[in-house]
């Protein structure tokens, strides 16, 4: 059992689209995967609201918050291979208890000054966590809506080092695929993007690395 915390400190970082697929992709594993949604906004718990009992593969979706957050990671390690925490687009108790609980942190961020000025407090929470736990959560950025080939692209790869945390190779590049996808209540594996499919699949591939120690 895995606990992934999905987190960032700014709204409109693709947090919610990740956990979603993210989740599937590990579904398409065939592994029992919990979304645990502690964001406020209930992303996560309206695009299972809205495929009812048709989610994707392995998937199931729970609604949390700081009562109860905790509780419910350790509820969901009992039966699922993963539990992924969509928190909070700020930081909160329930962003601290998601670091806490987490093996693994990704942080989502565009290409763009805006979602780099909002990390620091987020990157030190977690290398505080880290500092404490040996080196637990693992943590790494995960570039979202890249845009290939440009200066944007370019400049949040240079940016995101100075934090002297991990960025992972693999990213979502800005396809129509993610939003409509979760506009039907569906992830990118029940859609015919194959594009979306490899990247979400070469992201799972690459926590389960990072996980093990080789980022490589």
């Amino acid at each position: 059992m895995t606990v992934l915390a999905v987190l960032s400190q700014k709204g409109g970082s693709g947090k919610s689209t990740l956990a979603i697929n993210l989740a599937a992709a590990f579904g398409a594993q065939s592994q029992r995967v919990m979304i645990l949604d502690a964001d406020p906004q209930g992303s996560v718990s309206a695009w299972a609201a809205i495929a009812q009992d048709e989610l994707s593969a392995g998937v199931s979706v729970r609604s949390t918050d700081e009562q109860y957050l905790v509780d419910d990671v350790r509820e969901a390690t009992q039966s699922d291979d993963w539990v992924i925490i969509d928190g909070p687009p700020r930081i909160t108790r329930v962003m601290a208890d998601a670091i806490h609980a987490a093996d693994v942190v990704l942080i989502p961020g565009k290409a763009g000054p805006f979602d780099l000025w909002a990390c620091p407090d987020l990157v030190e929470a977690v290398k505080a966590s880290q500092e404490v736990n040996r080196g637990r959560p693992v943590a790494a950025f995960v570039v979202t809506m890249h845009k290939p080939r440009t200066m944007l692209g370019r400049h949040i790869d240079e940016s995101l080092e100075a934090y002297d945390l991990p960025v992972l190779e693999s990213r979502t590049t800005d396809r129509v695929a993610y939003p409509m996808m979760a506009i039907v209540g569906k992830s990118v594996f029940e859609g015919t993007d194959q594009v979306a499919q490899g990247e979400m699949a070469a992201m799972r591939d690459e926590i389960g690395r990072l996980l093990n120690g080789n980022s490589d």
